[in-house]
């Protein structure tokens, strides 16, 4: 995923929580005829060969085997990704969310020391402000398997 989504480690991830418990609105049929909230909603991205339609014999976008579901399936070749996306029903561009969803950041093992400085002040100044609980991690290699282990940022 770093090589895919954060430029080969350069980058990083940042990692969100969501209690559905607290969302009752996370049907499909909710998001449609709901207006959209400032809550990231998590979907299982479908893994299929077939490619579903975007649109249908009426030209909408709207149901729920067109837009939506097209906009969640993905080749079964990423199904390793176990990925889920947010859907949100506005035009492209940056929308406001809740920030108490971020549960941490991620920094990848080749991430420029200003570039994790910067991020670093943002975080600290969310946390002291919005009383957010942001973790700030490292992504570094684990001494005992071939994987990925987070610990600490040393920052």
């Amino acid at each position: 995923m770093w090589a895919h989504y954060a430029e080969n480690h350069k980058g990083c991830v940042i990692g969100f929580e969501f209690i559905s418990n607290d969302y009752p609105f996370t049907k499909f049929q909710s998001l449609v005829n709901e207006p959209p909230y400032n809550v990231l909603v998590p979907f299982e991205v479908i893994y299929s060969n077939d490619r579903p339609p975007l649109f249908d014999k009426k030209g909408r976008t709207d149901t729920e085997t067109t837009g939506f579901f097209a906009s969640l399936t993905k080749s079964e070749e990423w199904k390793y990704e176990k990925e889920l996306r947010v859907v949100i029903k506005k035009p492209e561009g940056i929308y406001p969310f809740d920030r108490n969803q971020i549960t941490g950041v991620y920094f990848g093992m080749s991430v420029s020391k200003d570039s994790k400085k910067e991020i670093c002040k943002t975080i600290d100044r969310s946390n002291n402000y919005t009383n957010t609980r942001i973790k700030k991690l490292d992504v570094v290699m684990a001494y005992d398997k071939f994987k990925l282990s987070n610990i600490p940022s040393r920052t």
